[in-house]
């Protein structure tokens, strides 16, 4: 719904959560929350039980509840820094955050490859899009606002 529609009350408000939104701030947010959700379902007890040992192939350098917390880690720094104005640090955990989908994505897909988890590619998938629509999403910059016709006929308001 346009910011017009609403009561004139509500406007000042609504564009700048709008202007807020467009910012890399609500990248890091969105990520933020996915990898603090992801993490916590890594550790034992927090959001039910974790994956069975083993079922995850970046297991052979760490063990799953260690995964959970750098995500946590990582999603906890995303979800401040998209309310502390602190460009460089938001930057850093943005990277980390899509780098460790990355690795979850290539994680998969090895897994997949080696025939170890032939569905494998199904996950890495999933952890690449959100890796580059995140990288999509940060790189494009703010594109302003697209013109809204009030009819489709040609013949403007």
């Amino acid at each position: 719904m346009p910011i017009e529609h609403l009561p004139m009350r509500w406007r000042p408000a609504a564009r700048r959560v709008r202007q807020w939104a467009m910012t890399d701030s609500m990248a890091a947010l969105i990520l933020g929350v996915g990898m603090l959700l992801r993490g916590c379902s890594y550790i034992p007890g927090i959001l039910g039980a974790p994956p069975t040992g083993g079922s995850h192939p970046a297991e052979g350098t760490l063990p799953i509840s260690a995964w959970g917390w750098v995500w946590i880690t990582t999603g906890t720094a995303c979800v401040v820094l998209a309310f502390v104005r602190a460009p460089r640090c938001e930057a850093i955990f943005l990277s980390i955050g899509v780098g460790l989908h990355v690795l979850w994505a290539c994680s998969f897909l090895t897994a997949a490859l080696s025939g170890e988890s032939p569905r494998g590619w199904v996950s890495s998938l999933s952890y690449f899009m959100v890796a580059f629509l995140a990288l999509w999403a940060i790189w494009r910059g703010k594109r302003g606002d697209a013109p809204m016709e009030r009819d489709y006929k040609g013949g403007g308001e």
